[in-house]
């Protein structure tokens, strides 16, 4: 004969039951932590991977590039050498103008590699900036000069301010001044109709052992 339940077994069912079902919740958490855990990790392990591919192509392709750069360049000078050679052999003025479009031509397009140059240089961390005496007036001219020809294929004109404030010898990397100005008047240019295009070097920041050029084109 069953005895019947009284009321301290039903607390005490009802507990073990709470404890249990607790068990089994926690048991479920831990196991869904693990499982957490462990995707977890395994994402990270790809992304370190991902990281390291990356960085690996990146590599090849700043070397690539600098190669590239520099195979072609090499041959690039010996076009610029050859032609102003050729120019200074006494042609006649068609002659002159043909041969000058050749060397011009030529120097943009080593503008070009040289900015594809420096690209893979900042990707892999190269880039090193020179510390050289420079006149800031002589590189503007220098930029208005060689792009004036441009300019007046679309009858604009290039023209140069460089403020009186504005030293007339600095120390930096003038090829990297110039390659910037190069770049910012060839866009002007190149979305300018009509009028001119102005070159403006001003001081925005001087002291006894730095200045600070502000450029406007």
């Amino acid at each position: 004969k069953l005895s019947p339940f009284v009321s301290s077994d039903h607390e005490f069912l009802s507990l073990m039951a709470q404890w249990i079902g607790g068990e089994i919740e926690r048991q479920q958490r831990t196991e869904q932590l693990q499982a957490y855990a462990t995707q977890l990790e395994h994402t990270h392990k790809e992304l370190a991977e991902a990281h390291d591919r990356a960085l690996e192509v990146s590599r090849l392709k700043s070397e690539f590039l600098a190669t590239m750069s520099h195979e072609i360049r090499t041959p690039m000078n010996g076009i610029t050498g050859m032609t102003e050679l050729l120019i200074a052999t006494g042609l006649n003025e068609r002659q002159q103008y043909y041969a000058s479009i050749v060397l011009r031509e030529t120097d943009h397009l080593l503008r070009i590699i040289n900015d594809i140059l420096d690209f893979s240089k900042m990707e892999a961390g190269r880039v090193a900036l020179g510390h050289e005496g420079f006149s800031p007036l002589t590189v503007v001219e220098s930029v208005a000069s060689l792009l004036s020809p441009q300019a007046a294929a679309k009858q604009l004109a290039v023209m140069s301010y460089v403020a009186p404030n504005v030293p007339t010898v600095l120390y930096g990397d003038a090829s990297r001044l110039r390659q910037i100005l190069l770049n910012l008047v060839g866009n002007a240019i190149k979305f300018t109709d009509r009028g001119d295009v102005l070159i403006e070097i001003n001081i925005r920041e001087i002291t006894t052992t730095t200045a600070m050029l502000y450029c406007t084109v």
